[in-house]
């Protein structure tokens, strides 16, 4: 029986989160250039509906770059107008280690957890940051 419900309670977390995810779209892209005064980030994503949005932001570092063309980018089909990054943190052990990023998104007072894995710390971020996304728009749903 322990087992059985483990079982489900797995189950019902990946469909939740696939819920969250199709919501996102789809990232089709992301290239940045720290070569002039001020990295510069495009991010190409594709709606759910299957439009593509691409944006071009800059920023004081890679990270900072990405992560407003994202927003850019997701603010053609989602009304983020009001939310904020009140928290960011990145955390890796060596330098050929994954990256764990954490963010931490408020809205109306609400606060939406996000976390994401990659080997670079730009996709790690940009994984957080939909992730985070992803539980607004879920909750937003509800």
């Amino acid at each position: 029986l322990e087992a059985r419900r483990s079982r489900l309670e797995t189950l019902y977390q990946n469909d939740a989160v696939l819920d969250q995810r199709s919501w996102l779209g789809r990232l089709e892209s992301v290239e940045v250039c720290c070569g002039q005064d001020r990295p510069t980030a495009t991010v190409r994503l594709q709606s759910p509906l299957g439009y593509t949005h691409q944006e071009t932001a800059s920023g004081v570092g890679p990270v900072d770059a990405a992560l407003r063309a994202l927003n850019l980018a997701v603010s053609h089909y989602i009304p983020i107008a009001d939310v904020q990054m009140v928290h960011y943190r990145c955390l890796a052990t060596t330098a050929d280690s994954p990256v764990s990023a954490m963010v931490l998104l408020e809205r109306q007072m609400a606060l939406f957890p996000g976390r994401g894995f990659h080997l670079d710390v730009v996709m790690a971020s940009i994984e957080a940051y939909l992730d985070a996304l992803g539980y607004l728009i879920f909750c937003d749903r509800l």
